[in-house]
């Protein structure tokens, strides 16, 4: 069993390789280390796959590090933020997306100190990061972005209807954050639908029925209007 000295050297030798995204590395690292137990977990290793994540790792060495750490994945860091807000944010791919997901899917409705989900950070930057990280050479993909960004869409609205109707601090849902970043149509398509499956689910069904809680109802009617004038 490595000692708390040894765990913290290689979490800090970690975080430089993770700083440098020397991934091929990293996965040499990592290859052959041991599963901590959880309740043994350092701070500094709980944190590790939020940094990762701000990285942009690919999916190899995000499953190794949440393997290895892996209280990490359900953490929140100082911002109140899980691994999976971090991908959202900063544009990872939608198979990491995907992953982080199926191992903590409570985390794509969890508000972080802004009130934001990470569907909210998909309307919000999702795009935009994944075209820079295009452009750097940091992603060989022949794939178009607003597909790539629609499969991250479809992957919240499969986990977490609920999250597309979730005000953040400023009184902002996810659809409110598309429209202002221009969003393309079947984007903002995809998350109408959300929307409005989600209250359906809530609030009534095909009798059209709306949520009958005011501060519901008064939501819901914002969400329409914002529908129709897009």
């Amino acid at each position: 069993v490595a000692s708390k000295q040894e765990r913290v050297t290689l979490i800090n030798k970690l975080s430089r390789l993770i700083a440098d995204q020397q991934w091929d590395q990293i996965d040499r690292v990592l290859s052959g280390q041991f599963q901590f137990q959880p309740s043994s977990f350092l701070d500094c290793e709980n944190e590790v796959l939020h940094f990762a994540c701000t990285k942009n790792a690919p999916l190899a060495t995000i499953r190794s590090l949440a393997q290895i750490y892996s209280s990490s994945v359900y953490t929140s860091d100082s911002k109140g933020r899980c691994p999976l807000h971090e991908a959202a944010r900063c544009g990872a791919h939608p198979n990491v997306i995907d992953y982080l997901c199926s191992t903590n899917g409570n985390a794509a409705v969890k508000q972080d100190s802004l009130g934001k989900t990470p569907m909210h950070y998909v309307a919000e930057s999702y795009e935009k990061q994944y075209r820079d990280r295009v452009r750097r050479d940091e992603i060989n993909s022949a794939d178009d972005t607003d597909e790539v960004m629609l499969r991250v869409v479809r992957i919240f609205r499969d986990v977490a209807p609920q999250s597309f109707n979730i005000e953040d601090s400023r009184g902002k849902n996810p659809i409110e954050y598309a429209i202002e970043n221009n969003a393309d149509f079947f984007i903002f398509l995809n998350i109408h639908r959300a929307c409005r499956d989600d209250w359906c689910r809530r609030g009534g069904g095909d009798n059209g029925e709306k949520p009958t809680a005011n501060g519901d109802l008064l939501a819901f009617r914002k969400f329409e209007t914002l529908a129709s004038d897009q």
